[in-house]
């Protein structure tokens, strides 16, 4: 590793992207002082759009961003941001290890991916690879099934339903069509027409939306859909 951390002479410029100001400070300040290499933190900010008019306004060699963004999530700003800023490498810092976000992170143009839990060797470690243009995947980043991987513990699972983030990615196209069509107030019957499926159709999905944000009813469907800015 420190012979990949010499071979970098010049200033990096950083842009951090959190959802949460403080981690952005203390990260900032991380940077600042432990870093092996020298590092200019040209803006720090807390939304998807913020952080498009920030690049935008001044590009960044390496964009540092969590998946889960006020506004816009930085999941869907991977390939447009891929795609404007050629020169830009991105580095997902999450706190998300399933391995559903990594598959999508890079298969929508991040060049590397480490886990906020990870140690700091290994986010400089993500600098030098990516800044010689290879993918990283950090410390318990995998693709693949985890060995012996102990079962989720109640609270676990509690926080995942209660993850705006993760409620709202594990929702399928169709299911999101649906829950449309329930804000509109249809019936099961109205749905089924308008989308060319059957009652039975509608009301599975409507069973494993309910599912997926642990609630019991289209009212608190609803409600909870509100609260996560999915409708």
């Amino acid at each position: 590793m420190l012979l990949l951390m010499q071979e970098i002479h010049h200033q990096i410029t950083v842009g951090l992207a959190d959802e949460y100001p403080i981690f952005s400070a203390a990260f900032e300040q991380f940077l600042a002082h432990k870093a092996p290499f020298d590092i200019d933190v040209k803006w720090a900010v807390h939304s998807g759009r913020k952080l498009m008019e920030s690049l935008r306004r001044d590009p960044v060699q390496i964009l540092i961003t969590e998946l889960r963004l006020s506004e816009i999530d930085g999941i869907d700003l991977l390939e447009q941001i891929k795609d404007s800023y050629l020169n830009t490498r991105i580095i997902v810092l999450t706190q998300y290890e399933n391995k559903k976000y990594i598959k999508l992170a890079f298969s929508r143009g991040t060049d590397g991916y480490v886990l906020k839990s990870s140690s700091p060797q290994d986010i400089f470690q993500c600098f030098s690879k990516i800044l010689q243009g290879e993918n990283y995947m950090g410390e318990n980043v995998s693709m693949g099934p985890k060995i012996n991987a102990p079962n989720g513990s109640p609270r676990s699972r509690e926080f995942d339903q209660e993850d705006r983030f993760v409620v709202q990615s594990e929702l399928t196209i169709r299911e999101k069509e649906i829950l449309s069509q329930i804000q509109d107030g249809k019936s099961n019957k109205e749905i089924a027409a308008e989308l060319f499926i059957s009652d039975q159709t509608v009301s599975v999905h409507k069973r494993n939306m309910m599912r997926k944000f642990n609630v019991h009813n289209c009212k608190e469907l609803l409600e909870k859909s509100r609260v996560n800015n999915i409708i």
